[in-house]
């Protein structure tokens, strides 16, 4: 197994949170963060054990003189359509804080959302998990899955 995750999160409290849940998994895991769209598209050179991805992701990340980054509230599906594309099969876990994905113009309640991903080809997508900040079920899922997908 491949012992690099990609996490694509660009609030910071949210990753450290995913960050303690996956190397609970496996201490010995190797993170690789993205915090935009266009970061993330960029960090696909390489093959990644699992992908932890935030479905709402700002457009590119925000450095000093460059343009303001726009707000994508599904700037996660053009991440899993770039790995559709390159015919990529790293597993993915898509991990939102929000009731509903829009995919394909269509508002799609998370819990099935799974369902759709696979129909639509987008992605190798293993799981939906919803970040709850007061929950910790989604960190257990979490954290089984990364057991599963990135054993040492």
């Amino acid at each position: 197994m491949i012992n690099e995750v990609l996490v694509v999160e660009d609030d910071d409290f949210k990753l450290e949170r995913l960050s303690r849940a996956l190397l609970e998994a496996n201490p010995g895991l190797v993170l690789r963060v993205a915090k935009s769209v266009h970061n993330a598209i960029e960090m696909l050179g390489r093959s990644y054990g699992l992908i932890v991805l935030d479905m709402a992701l700002p457009s590119h990340t925000v450095t000093v003189g460059s343009s303001p980054a726009m707000s994508l509230p599904s700037g996660g599906i053009e991440v899993l359509l770039e790995l559709a594309y390159a015919g990529r099969d790293d597993k993915v876990v898509v991990l939102t804080q929000y009731p509903e994905i829009e995919i394909e113009e269509t508002l799609v309640p998370t819990k099935s959302a799974l369902d759709v991903f696979r129909e639509h080809k987008m992605g190798n997508v293993v799981a939906v998990l919803q970040y709850e900040p007061e929950s910790s079920e989604w960190a257990g899922s979490l954290t089984e899955i990364a057991r599963q997908e990135c054993a040492s």
